[in-house]
């Protein structure tokens, strides 16, 4: 009965973990398959290899260390990765609506607040964290990630001749908007957050309310982070 149930739960981890990559995967084949017999000349096929490789990641964070991200996390990757690698870039749609990577990097910055307001929410002490350290810390977190995009960009852009940060045309400028837009949305969340948090009752309809829903929700997750971290520091 022990091992039936547990056959149970991991296929149904997997299920969670592997399918939708999975999916996608097969969908982006296919559009690469497409682009390379068609051959237009307006699209960018190594976008798509840029794109599975992120799409893989919270698989791989499964498969090597056995922690598992929570949905909201992951639906916020494949989101953000499908609109910036596979359709604004891969398929160009920067051509046709010029506002587009404006548009996407701006709401990246409001779901990196999102996010790192989630990350605070892990701490048994979070009530006791100080207003300005979450705003704070939602900036710092949207900052770095910012940087870190635009530095694995680089990075395979240099690898694979690759143009995804419009260097050729625009120098540094195209990254630094990158940077102002998601801040930018950073912006706006906290701005949405200070509001909810100053003239709003906490109720489950208000942000930190649903903050804290997720939370509860996403416990099993959390914990399997909180088992890894400790035994780093148990050794």
């Amino acid at each position: 009965m022990k091992i039936k149930q547990w056959l149970i739960g991991r296929l149904k981890n997997w299920k969670e973990e592997y399918l939708p990559p999975l999916i996608i995967t097969a969908v982006a084949i296919i559009i690469y398959i497409i682009l390379d017999v068609t051959a237009v000349s307006w699209a960018s096929k190594e976008q798509i290899v840029y794109y599975l490789m992120i799409i893989w990641i919270p698989a791989l964070f499964y498969t090597v260390f056995y922690l598992r991200l929570p949905p909201v996390f992951k639906i916020g990757a494949y989101t953000f990765a499908t609109c910036s690698n596979l359709i604004a870039t891969g398929l160009n749609v920067y051509a046709f609506i010029p506002y587009f990577d404006t548009i996407l990097h701006t709401l990246f910055g409001y779901l990196g607040g999102y996010i790192g307001m989630l990350v605070l929410l892990k701490k048994d002490d979070y009530d006791k964290i100080s207003l300005f350290t979450k705003v704070f810390f939602c900036f710092a977190l949207v900052g770095c990630v910012g940087v870190l995009w635009e530095v694995c960009e680089y990075t395979l852009d240099s690898l694979f001749g690759g143009n995804s940060q419009h260097a050729v045309e625009t120098g540094v400028l195209d990254t630094m908007q990158d940077q102002f837009c998601n801040l930018t949305g950073a912006l706006v969340f906290v701005i949405h957050y200070l509001i909810d948090y100053l003239f709003v009752d906490r109720k489950y309809i208000t942000l930190e309310g649903w903050l804290r829903h997720l939370r509860m929700a996403d416990a099993m997750y959390f914990s399997s982070w909180t088992r890894v971290l400790g035994s780093f520091q148990s050794v």
